[in-house]
């Protein structure tokens, strides 16, 4: 698919997650549409450290004008859904051992899940002395930029 074609394919398929919002008050600057989220998890991730993974998600989206909404299943379809995995076992095959996270797409497509390794966020966050739910959330936050990239890769610019 050529260049141009990926990038109106993008900027179709941000429009259509953005779809649905309504115009802030008159006088008022308008708020930004919502991409809806979704983030299942295993057990063992403390809500205190979820909360503080979708509130950094959601500042990094923020300064790029991108504003996200996480979905209750119940309530809403997400557009997107992030899935917390205790261990990468499923894609030992695929991914180097500091992977922390992947989004399977194709160049054909955009997927519409992405992965974040925990156990490995919570080695990498201890033996660097960071939050862990800081750097959960920019875990989480680089693997939705794949899958809301054209053909669902983010690549190096080639000079």
């Amino acid at each position: 698919m050529a260049k141009t074609s990926r990038r109106v394919l993008a900027i179709g398929l941000v429009a259509l997650g953005l779809a649905g919002t309504t115009p802030a008050a008159f006088g008022a600057e308008p708020e930004l549409p919502a991409i809806r989220i979704l983030v299942n998890t295993v057990p063992g991730v403390p809500i205190d450290v979820l909360v503080r993974a979708k509130s950094e998600t959601t500042r990094i989206y923020a300064d790029a004008g991108v504003r996200l909404a996480w979905s209750d299943p119940s309530r809403t379809l997400p557009r997107l859904t992030v899935m917390i995995v205790s261990n990468p076992d499923a894609w030992r095959e695929r991914v180097a051992a500091n992977t922390l996270g992947a989004a399977p797409g194709t160049d054909e497509g955009l997927g519409r899940l992405a992965y974040a390794f925990y156990d490995r966020i919570g080695a990498t966050a201890q033996r660097y002395r960071t939050d862990v739910g800081k750097l959960l959330g920019h875990v989480m936050a680089h693997e939705l930029g794949h899958i809301l990239l054209a053909g669902g890769r983010m690549r190096p610019r080639e000079s």
